[in-house]
């Protein structure tokens, strides 16, 4: 198992301007981190137009500090333009620029956020993206998220059953706050039921105790079911509780790496 970050946890002081991603990066590899997780459009410069020279600058810092991007995330949505809402074969050139911009920084799961409202159009975006993913070797992981329940997922990847869509567990399908009944809250089952396709982890987190815990989530049970497959992918702190108020993200993000490398 390896552990990585995402530089989504340090938002609060990316949106405050108080640090760069290139220093958000040095304090990553600063602290021992194996991968970084990448987001198009809160990480790259100039987004969406990023260059492929600036794509391989970062990628090249990164590797530089011995990590790697370990995920490229990104977002497909239909209200991209004023006039009307996207096509869905817009979206599929869109989803296959996002795995071309994966495939040059490195990265093996990209991780394209769609919200299908139903399977149909989900199972059409990635089966035309099927042949780029095989030529580029990179996994199009799906995160199991709300409001979906795992079991919902768990369907998605049966029916598409390609090794080159898995699936992207967030820890906080199984926190305990408040989550509606039927999303399997704080039930361990239901994350090993989908652990056979599974190929990576967000270590979702929103506030730690005196400890270094966070009170709302399991992460000793899900950690220990992942070492009971021998799982080698990687499991990323998420941190999103700067959406709450401020903290300091390089002692929040040093924290949580510390929880996961606890349990691991």
């Amino acid at each position: 198992m390896k552990v990585g970050i995402s530089l989504y946890s340090y938002g609060g002081d990316f949106h405050s301007r108080r640090i760069s991603v290139r220093q958000a990066i040095l304090h990553a590899a600063e602290i021992g981190c194996e991968g970084i997780e990448l987001i198009g459009d809160q990480h790259l410069p100039n987004w969406p137009y990023t260059s492929i020279s600036e794509l391989v600058d970062l990628r090249d810092l990164i590797q530089s500090l011995g990590m790697e991007v370990s995920c490229f995330s990104s977002y497909l949505v239909y209200m991209l333009r004023s006039d009307r809402n996207q096509t869905q074969e817009e979206l599929i050139r869109v989803a296959k620029e996002h795995i071309n911009i994966a495939n040059i920084l490195g990265a093996k799961i990209c991780r394209p956020i769609y919200s299908a409202d139903n399977k149909k159009d989900l199972f059409h975006v990635i089966n035309a993206c099927l042949p780029i993913l095989k030529q580029c070797n990179i996994i199009w992981a799906l995160e199991v998220h709300s409001p979906f329940p795992p079991s919902f997922y768990n369907e998605v990847i049966q029916e598409i059953n390609s090794p080159f869509v898995r699936l992207l567990p967030d820890f906080s399908c199984w926190q305990s706050m408040g989550l509606p009944t039927e999303f399997s809250a704080n039930n361990i089952e239901t994350f090993k039921e989908i652990l056979p396709y599974t190929a990576y982890c967000h270590g979702k987190a929103h506030v730690f105790d005196a400890n270094g815990e966070e009170p709302n989530t399991p992460y000793k049970a899900l950690l220990q079911a992942l070492k009971e497959i021998n799982f080698d992918g990687y499991v990323v702190a998420e941190y999103e509780g700067w959406m709450m108020g401020y903290a300091d993200s390089r002692a929040i993000v040093k924290t949580h790496f510390d929880l996961i490398n606890k349990y691991r």
